[in-house]
């Protein structure tokens, strides 16, 4: 398996650090060719962790840098596009986590809760580990 060169980026945990993440990632995925549906499934799930680690990790996410990574592999049939997320906050394993349902009526919704559900569905693989006092995240994309 080919392995591209790993591109990575430090980010703050702030808004300002989403968008620089953001530009970082749109620019990856367009370089590398990641069809457009991954590249908005990606989208969607960086800006979901980096929320959550900004609006729950406490205060040591706060306070640390975020650090991005992302690497293609190639696949006999097709490739994966591997983003990891590695943050100082609170232990948290989305794995473990299990997501509300999703509402059947608008009347039902209720604000929070569903954004590590959304992850867990738009991702094709997670990963979790908790290294050196920090959660490292690995959100996988599987295409042709």
């Amino acid at each position: 398996m080919l392995t591209h060169p790993l591109e990575s980026i430090n980010i703050e945990a702030s808004l300002k650090g989403v968008g620089v993440a953001n530009n970082w990632l749109s620019g990856l995925l367009e370089q590398y060719h990641v069809p457009a549906n991954k590249a908005r499934a990606f989208d969607h799930c960086l800006d979901e962790v980096l929320i959550n680690i900004i609006m729950h990790g406490g205060p040591e996410a706060k306070e640390s840098q975020i650090s991005l990574s992302f690497f293609i592999q190639a696949l006999v049939n097709g490739a994966e596009a591997n983003l990891t997320i590695t943050d100082s906050g609170i232990p948290f394993n989305p794995l473990k986590f299990t997501p509300k349902e999703l509402p059947k009526t608008l009347d039902e919704v209720v604000p929070g809760g569903l954004g590590v559900g959304i992850i867990q569905r738009m991702s094709d693989r997670l990963k979790y580990e908790r290294e050196d006092g920090r959660n490292v995240l690995t959100l996988t994309m599987q295409y042709l």
